[in-house]
């Protein structure tokens, strides 16, 4: 898809089965998505550095085994959820790398889920269907986040929390 001018998805953009999307453009452009960024397999190809893909405020990037190539701009807090029933799944860009950006992490899917970077989380960080595996990699609760893990699934590896404590 070559962008000619500013983009925006209002809804979902889904890349499924072997489907690789090239967003290519001759000038700086954006391509904003509204509610969900939806990797189910397939490709999103954003390595041209004159796009930006854009997320929305209150949006969500679910991902089952489908990547994406560069880091999208976040416009506010998002959320994260990982949906793999396929095969074990590590994370990538799309995964924000400041914090205050990342609200609610979800891991439903039943293959499991590695970190390719930390992990910082500013809402509830949900386990269930599989474990997530840090392995050199943190799990960062910040200081209203909460962790929940259902029966059988657990954070395997390191987290680390933030909290006020007031005296006594």
């Amino acid at each position: 898809w070559d962008l000619a001018g500013y983009r925006t998805i209002a809804d979902t953009l889904k890349i499924n089965l072997d489907a690789k999307l090239l967003l290519t453009a001759s000038a700086p452009q954006s391509l904003a998505v509204g509610s969900l960024l939806y990797l189910t397999s397939g490709q999103l190809d954003n390595s041209d550095p004159d796009v930006a893909l854009t997320m929305a405020a209150g949006s969500m990037i679910q991902r089952a085994t489908g990547t994406i190539t560069r880091a999208p701009v976040f416009a506010g807090l998002v959320d994260l959820r990982y949906t793999s029933t396929a095969a074990v799944v590590t994370t990538g860009p799309e995964v924000p790398a400041l914090a205050g950006v990342l609200d609610d992490f979800t891991l439903s899917g039943d293959q499991g889920v590695a970190l390719g970077s930390a992990l910082l989380v500013g809402g509830v960080c949900t386990i269930s269907g599989s474990d997530l595996v840090t392995g050199a990699y943190t799990v960062v609760l910040g200081p209203a986040a909460t962790l929940v893990e259902s029966a059988g699934t657990t954070v395997v590896g390191a987290v680390t929390a933030s909290r006020t404590v007031a005296r006594a």
